[in-house]
Parts: structure tokens; sequence; C-alpha cells
């Protein structure tokens, strides 16, 4: 049996983080995805103003924002080495993910 789910990019990460056996909280997801999305490479060097706009699109407060950072790196989701912040290849190149197979025998 085979099937196919188109999903937006913060329901791709969800699998994917799932399926490593870490759960993320829906903040923390919202800000991974858009983490996600900005990065290059697998990377991203996050300056006040990236936080800022970041915070805005998802109308949350600083401390929030911060905070779920701090988790993600904690739970190993990201890699935060000062100002840049390393994103695993699994979940940099998730955008283009466009099939998940999982099949059980």
């Amino acid at each position: 049996m085979r099937g196919v789910i188109k999903k937006k990019i913060s329901e791709k990460l969800s699998i994917l983080v799932l399926m490593q056996g870490i759960k993320l909280s829906k903040n923390e997801l919202s800000i991974f995805s858009e983490v996600v999305y900005y990065s290059a490479n697998g990377s991203l060097a996050m300056d006040v103003q990236l936080a800022r706009e970041i915070r805005a699109k998802l109308n949350i407060s600083a401390s929030l924002f911060d905070t779920a950072i701090h988790r993600l790196s904690e739970k190993k989701v990201i890699r935060k080495n000062g100002k840049s912040i390393i994103i695993s290849p699994i979940y940099s190149k998730a955008e283009s993910i466009t099939e998940l197979l999982i099949k059980f025998e």
C-alpha cells in the first residue's frame, strides 16, 4: 500500500521530528518552521532584524521566541552557536520532500 500526502513545511517538519522521537510544542514548531524557511544551506545567522521579522509574523514576544530557540537547541533539533543556527540536513531539505514512504512488513 502506498500513499502520498502533500503537506506544508510545518506539517512535514512535525512528521520528521516526531519520527526521531522528539515532541515539539505548537510555538516551537512554528518558530522552527520559520527558521528552516529563512535558512540557507542548513544555516542561519539570526540577527536582530530577522528575529523581529519572525516574531512579528508569528505575533509572539521576544521572550517566547528566545525560549523556543533555546528549547529547540536543548532537544537537539537545531545547534546554536552564538548568533548562528545550524539545521540538520534532514530538516533543511524538508521543503523539497514531496513523498514519504514508510513500509512496515
